[in-house]
């Protein structure tokens, strides 16, 4: 628990160091938060800020309050990680930029993707084989769903509905006999949602000095986050009680 910013921080830090690097050098198309964000989601709390707002929304407000302030201080020390970087390297702060790239990759890709996101996830947290299938099922359903939404509805809107259908969805296939549990299904359909990312882009851009931008992102991530928890309050609703919150984290 020593360890629990340190190695966040250490992490930011090579990282952020690395990508300033090949963008001074002219190897990235675009701005570097492109690549700090991907190369950093393993640090980036998304999942427990959601968690905390969902905690708070059914008054566990001790586990709630005590989850949000460490996330936030994890976003903190990413942020604080990469501005230490363009100190080192004595580049200016305004390198730390966000900008909109155009997706080439095509949709066989992108589907791809979450399939190899869905290995990632079962060997990270150890998941049994047999769990699997229903995972990887409930991530594709949870991606594409969040997709059309957003597509028609934009970002809070499909990620409201989104987690609708994830919450549903697991908490019906768990009440079969031999299922895995609601928390196993939806564990890495709940990272499509995750609205961590939107609060490190802000705070980067904050501190390249796009202070609008960077404040609209923060927003984002509180507008997801709410999006998510009350998403999960209407799939519970919806087919009845059912723990959406394993008390073991």
């Amino acid at each position: 628990r020593r360890l629990a910013f340190v190695t966040p921080f250490l992490a930011s830090v090579v990282v952020s160091a690395v990508v300033l690097v090949l963008y001074e050098h002219g190897h990235i198309a675009g701005g570097p938060i492109q690549l700090l964000v991907p190369a950093l989601f393993y640090f980036i709390p998304g999942d427990a800020i959601s968690a905390a707002a969902l905690e708070l929304s059914t008054n566990r407000l001790t586990a709630g309050a005590a989850r949000l302030v460490y996330s936030v201080t994890v976003l903190l020390v990413l942020a604080f990680g990469a501005l230490l970087a363009t100190v080192v390297l004595r580049v200016p702060q305004r390198d730390l930029f966000d900008v909109e790239v155009p997706g080439n990759l095509g949709p066989l890709w992108t589907w791809l993707g979450w399939v190899l996101f869905a290995v990632g996830v079962m060997l990270v947290f150890s998941m049994g084989p047999r769990d699997f299938p229903w995972a990887l099922g409930l991530i594709l359903l949870t991606a594409a769903v969040t997709e059309i939404g957003v597509r028609a509805f934009g970002d809070p809107v499909g990620t409201f509905v989104g987690a609708t259908v994830m919450t549903a969805s697991a908490l019906l296939v768990s009440r079969r006999p031999g299922r895995p549990p609601a928390y196993v299904i939806y564990l890495g359909a709940f990272y499509v949602l995750t609205p961590g990312s939107h609060g490190l882009r802000g705070l980067e851009s904050w501190i390249g000095g796009h202070p609008i931008q960077g404040v609209s992102g923060v927003a984002d991530m509180v507008g997801l986050m709410v999006a998510i928890t009350v998403g999960m309050l209407m799939g519970a609703a919806m087919v009845g009680s059912g723990r959406l919150v394993n008390s073991g984290q």
